[in-house]
């Protein structure tokens, strides 16, 4: 193997196990205010700033400057916000599919980019990756996978 070779699967498997790594960390994430900033930054484009005022506008939940709380957007916890996850992935052609079979209180959560598309694994654009576990949460550990490779 040629030193260049070595160097290109040394970096690709850096890669792989970083990756690896990452999906390890949000799939074993709780519904939480960590995991909604994640959506709402990475997901949803939001912008966290820093405080432009005094102490008189701050959160009384998280103590945050309002200007940087995300309080008010609950994804892994609220079916509510995390539909409004699904909709931010549909405007990426990144199509939700939701699945109950298994039990009452569990979903399995795929979104995919292949449903809509000619893309298949391995082009540039793919995603096919899932979650189990409360729709909400499912929902936001699908769509921080999905997002990964931008971030």
């Amino acid at each position: 193997m040629r030193w260049k070779d070595k160097e290109v699967e040394e970096h690709r498997v850096k890669i792989e196990k970083d990756y690896e790594e990452f999906r390890n960390k949000i799939l074993n994430m709780s519904a939480g205010r960590e995991m909604d900033a994640l959506v709402a930054e990475k997901v949803m484009g939001w912008k966290r700033r820093k405080p432009t005022h005094g102490n008189c506008c701050t959160c009384q939940d998280c103590g945050q400057g309002h200007d940087e709380c995300f309080c008010e957007f609950c994804p892994s916890e609220d079916i509510a916000d995390a539909w409004r996850v699904v909709i931010e992935m549909r405007k990426r052609d990144i199509v939700t599919v939701l699945d109950n079979t298994c039990c009452e209180d569990c979903v399995s959560c795929v979104m995919t980019s292949s449903f809509f598309t000619e893309l298949e694994e391995g082009d540039e654009g793919y995603v096919d990756v899932g979650s189990n576990g409360p729709a909400p949460l499912a929902i936001s550990q699908s769509a921080l996978l999905a997002v990964s490779n931008e971030m």
